[in-house]
């Protein structure tokens, strides 16, 4: 599942090493994400004068205690539609999303993995040179599918499966560009 993440990540790495404009690329954090304890970065690139690609990997590793634990890892990646000029103003996007982990809480555990697909809207403002704030928020569809542990049988197998529509994107990025 590890590489999963950093292969993905590794990969638009190379290719922003390759070449380097003004304001081309960007690199970012979730602050709501780090707060809960989600250790996140996000890539971008200009492809375009209004339009740019994302890839966002998240991960949870703690195990805070055997009764409680909330480990996964997953990646969004995503298009966006600038309507004034990359990295500033509003835009629209298109993204997707997968992740997998395992939930623990005291005597209930789940392990399992979802997909996403959404539409998304946010803005951008320009702190400085180099820095912006942006807000994001989508909405789309879920498909998650998990099992569950079962205590009297000792084994994973209660299998589930739910699609359903939902919010599939809220974000507050702190973003630096180079």
């Amino acid at each position: 599942m590890k590489k999963l993440i950093i292969l993905p990540l590794l990969v638009l790495s190379l290719a922003i090493c390759q070449q380097s404009r003004a304001q081309l690329y960007a690199i970012k954090t979730s602050l709501p994400a780090l707060a809960t304890t989600n250790l996140n970065l996000g890539v971008e690139m200009a492809v375009a004068k209004k339009v740019s690609l994302e890839l966002h990997g998240y991960m949870n590793p703690w195990k805070f205690t055997d009764n409680y634990k909330f480990m996964f890892g997953g990646v969004q990646p995503g298009v966006r539609y600038w309507l004034r000029e990359t990295y500033g103003g509003s835009f629209f996007g298109l993204h997707g999303g997968f992740a997998a982990g395992e939930v623990t809480f005291n005597a209930n555990r789940y392990k399992g993995y979802f997909t996403s697909v959404g539409v998304s809207y946010g803005y951008a403002w320009m702190l400085g040179v180099r820095w912006n704030m942006e807000v994001e928020g989508g909405l789309g569809y879920y498909n998650i599918q998990y099992k569950s542990f079962d205590k009297t049988r000792n084994d994973w197998s209660y299998r589930r499966s739910k699609s359903l529509p939902g919010p599939t994107k809220l974000s507050l990025n702190l973003v630096y560009l180079f």
